[in-house]
């Protein structure tokens, strides 16, 4: 994996887990340095492993990028992916305002500014220009708004910027957040589990065995959650709380 301008033995470890029972059912080893064109192969990890594709999806913002969102919506998965680290979405004055700082409504097509205004479509070529006609005059944030250009504001995006700009409005949602606030307690604890399990480095060198290696300290964490599975069920079953479905 290339670190800086050096290169290291290290990998990037993938792993995809269940909301119910924290079952890893995808997961795979890449020498890619950051996770952001992760989410299709691992979508095609987790269809291998279980036949199925699964219906959401939710991932940190370091998975943020056009390609991993349209990996998603290609597969018609309900996704989640955090678009930042909770930058707020009126700045302060003394800000610099950038194109993050704008919201995006898909259904109208338009951007709005920080202080409410819509920028519209204006063209569509190498990149979509939105602009708003007249609505700097009067903004306390002219100064510091990178879109700003004498009345007029203007904005330029391609589709991987409209991708995002969709995705971040979908995570401003109470509904989206309930259902990211998720994430933590089901992959993170999986992760967490692993390391206090003694496994905290690769053994072997090389992309295949580490990744043999990884695949065998995944199925070591899956047979456990099997085993304390089956065991709850027992004592469910012994104290009479057991429900039995036949046809």
């Amino acid at each position: 994996m290339k670190k800086g301008k050096d290169f290291a033995y290290c990998y990037n470890s993938q792993i995809s887990v269940d909301s119910k029972n924290q079952i890893i059912v995808g997961q795979h080893l890449t020498q890619n340095a950051n996770d952001k064109k992760e989410l299709g192969r691992a979508i095609d990890e987790i269809k291998n492993s279980t036949g199925k594709t699964p219906q959401k999806v939710s991932a940190d913002s370091g998975y943020c990028s056009s390609d991993n969102i349209l990996a998603v919506k290609d597969k018609n998965i309900d996704g989640y992916i955090a678009t930042g680290k909770g930058e707020k979405d009126l700045p302060k004055i003394t800000d610099k305002i950038g194109k993050k700082n704008f919201s995006y409504d898909s259904g109208k097509d338009i951007f709005i500014c920080p202080a409410g205004f819509p920028l519209k479509l204006k063209s569509v070529g190498k990149k979509r220009i939105y602009k708003g006609y007249g609505i700097c005059t009067e903004c306390i944030y002219k100064d510091k708004c990178s879109a700003s250009s004498g009345s007029n504001a203007t904005l330029y995006t391609d589709r991987s910027g409209i991708v995002l700009a969709e995705m971040a409005a979908k995570m401003k949602k109470d509904s989206s957040k309930k259902i990211y606030a998720k994430r933590k307690i089901i992959v993170e604890p999986v992760f967490g589990q692993i390391k206090t399990g003694g496994f905290k480095r690769f053994s072997l060198r090389g992309l295949e065995k580490a990744a043999g290696e990884f695949s065998l300290v995944c199925a070591v964490s899956n047979f456990k959650k099997i085993v304390k599975k089956m065991k709850k069920d027992i004592n469910i079953a012994k104290n009479g709380e057991f429900e039995l479905a036949m046809a």
